[in-house]
């Protein structure tokens, strides 16, 4: 243990558990806007008139996947499964929203193979050898490496831990997920591809940070997420693909650089202390100071973004599903008052834990000492019962209405929960 923490000391530069990134990874995403995705999925949906009798409804759903470990991944995995079984049910899966093991499972289910499922692949990922190799590099690389200066010879225990999940899938259960993450987020002429993000978060300055097949979903591309840019609809977050390089210093700048799809789950998913942060590195425009004189051109400079599990900010992805669904509500009014067909927003939380009906004790007088360290650990603005009733509200049928006389819309409740 001491051995371990003066490591964590000494390590300060981050080069050794920079997040593995690739030039060869590199592409635009599959969306460019939550509108493009949108417009594209209402064109494959309509496409499947034999999924629908005349005057029903197409239904669009989001779905939010919450983290809680390889539990989390698999009851994912087996829930995205359910739409895999035919065009009808998959045409109905507009977008997810994934954190931490939530991520991995999604991860896994758009890199299921043809006609497959997602099931066998994460089975294989939850065996003990991932977190085997995870702990040997702890103990055996991770801290001796500040000691030592290996830096490229070795790979630190979250590149471990991902070769492992990556070989699990790809090699026992025919699963894409060493394909890169545009390649595996890509439309698709045999399936639609739902708009996707897996949710991430920064040690530094404690925004989002978003990997997503949608541009322009984060508030800011790569700057300043609570004030600069405002690109997306996604609030306090960052786009973790724009500005991507392989290293730090301009020299890198020139050249663009994505991540595998692996990757790409595992930076959702880096719970300290079995995986480290992964370093970012990151090409940003620096705008000049509002007293330069007219004229004066923006410059390119590096940043490093740190990132961990996306639990860290927000543990249940339905805050940025709810951010997704704004970013497209207008559009959807529009399609439904065109009149020839009527959209059903839906979401479907797919919660590892269980349901519980029992009841906390009621509240005594807090020790006044203590009472606002008690009210930051009752915060529960960002739980999932919180921003459920949010979505409740948000996905409400009778604000948007269909042309009458024409669809028959039920009035059951628009969010679901399968716990």
């Amino acid at each position: 243990m001491v051995i371990w923490i003066a490591a964590t000391a000494l390590n300060t530069d981050g080069g050794y558990h920079d997040a593995r990134v690739s030039r060869a990874a590199a592409g635009p995403p599959a969306y460019t806007n939550m509108n493009d995705s949108f417009a594209q999925w209402l064109a494959f949906a309509r496409g499947q008139t034999s999924c629908r009798k005349v005057g029903a409804p197409i239904p669009l759903v989001l779905v939010a996947a919450p983290g809680g470990g390889i539990k989390a991944a698999y009851w994912t995995a087996i829930g995205l499964d359910a739409f895999s079984r035919d065009a009808c049910t998959s045409s109905s899966l507009f977008a997810i929203s994934s954190v931490s093991g939530g991520s991995v499972g999604a991860t896994a289910w758009l890199a299921r193979p043809e006609g497959g499922s997602a099931e066998p692949s994460v089975r294989a990922m939850a065996r003990d050898e991932a977190l085997a190799s995870d702990f040997a590099g702890l103990f055996f690389r991770d801290a001796l490496q500040p000691f030592t200066g290996i830096n490229s010879a070795w790979r630190d225990r979250a590149a471990l831990i991902e070769d492992r999940w990556r070989a699990s899938g790809e090699t026992d259960h025919g699963s894409g997920v060493g394909k890169s993450w545009v390649a595996l987020t890509a439309p698709s002429s045999s399936r639609w591809t739902p708009a996707t993000v897996l949710n991430s978060s920064s040690v530094t300055d404690g925004c989002r940070i978003l990997i997503s097949n949608v541009g322009a979903v984060a508030s800011s591309p790569t700057n300043n997420c609570y004030a600069d840019g405002q690109a997306g609809g996604v609030t306090g977050a960052l786009d973790a693909l724009t500005g991507l390089s392989e290293g730090a210093g301009i020299a890198h700048c020139d050249t663009p650089a994505g991540v595998s799809a692996m990757t790409a789950a595992l930076l959702s998913a880096r719970f300290p202390y079995i995986t480290p942060s992964g370093a970012l590195r990151r090409c940003v425009e620096k705008r000049p100071d509002p007293k330069a004189p007219l004229g004066t051109p923006s410059t390119i400079s590096n940043r490093t973004t740190y990132a961990v599990d996306g639990g860290y900010i927000e543990g249940s992805g339905l805050l940025t599903a709810l951010q997704m669904w704004a970013g497209i509500e207008t559009a959807v009014r529009t399609a439904n008052a065109v009149g020839d067909v009527c959209i059903e927003p839906w979401v479907l939380v797919l919660d590892p834990e269980y349901l519980g009906a029992a009841t906390g004790p009621a509240a005594s007088r807090p020790f006044e000492l203590l009472a606002p360290i008690e009210a930051l650990q009752a915060n529960q603005v960002l739980s999932l019962p919180s921003l459920g009733q949010a979505a409740a509200t948000a996905i409400d049928i009778g604000s948007i209405p269909c042309a009458p006389n024409r669809f028959s819309i039920s009035p059951a409740p628009r969010v679901v929960q399968i716990a």
